[in-house]
């Protein structure tokens, strides 16, 4: 994953952007949270290792944050296009899911199955072909392959 993102960093030209992970991305999570007391909204996709990390070195971690978006989590099987999708967020580390889940702050959860409702179809695709710039060119190239890979199957 680290490696996907130091492409997705250079290829935009975000050289000055910190991309870390393991103990470094723990230290990274307490030195910006203390640094933006109460203005820093946090998105947390994949494992939550690296949150759970934090909260070990720095208990008083989550109160620091303004708001805590979790990508994670499914309610019963899911499946899309005809596919069942395994849950991979909080499933590979169930114990940091759970520090997460429990964090003393506003929490939003987006599970699979909500995520699932907001599909990336072909007409969205053409819509973001269309757009100017070369962000949303370099969006359309990248997930090109894959909006082809789901909607071939159909």
């Amino acid at each position: 994953m680290i490696a996907a993102t130091e492409s997705l960093v250079s290829d935009l030209q975000l050289n000055d952007l910190p991309v870390c992970s393991g103990a470094r991305a723990a230290r990274f999570l307490i030195d910006s949270a203390e640094q933006h007391v109460g203005d820093l909204c946090m998105l947390a996709t994949g494992t939550m290792s690296n949150r759970l990390a934090a909260t070990d070195r720095e208990p008083a971690f989550y109160s620091r944050l303004r708001r805590l978006y979790l990508m994670g989590g499914v309610t019963h099987p899911l499946e899309l296009n005809g596919h069942s999708v395994n849950e991979l967020n909080f499933s590979v580390d169930p114990a940091a899911a759970l520090s997460v889940l429990a964090a003393p702050v506003e929490t939003i959860l987006i599970n699979g199955h909500t995520a699932s409702q907001a599909l990336f179809g072909r007409q969205e695709m053409a819509r973001l072909q269309r757009e100017d710039g070369p962000l949303f060119q370099y969006v359309a190239t990248k997930i090109q392959p894959r909006v082809d890979r789901i909607y071939s199957k159909c």
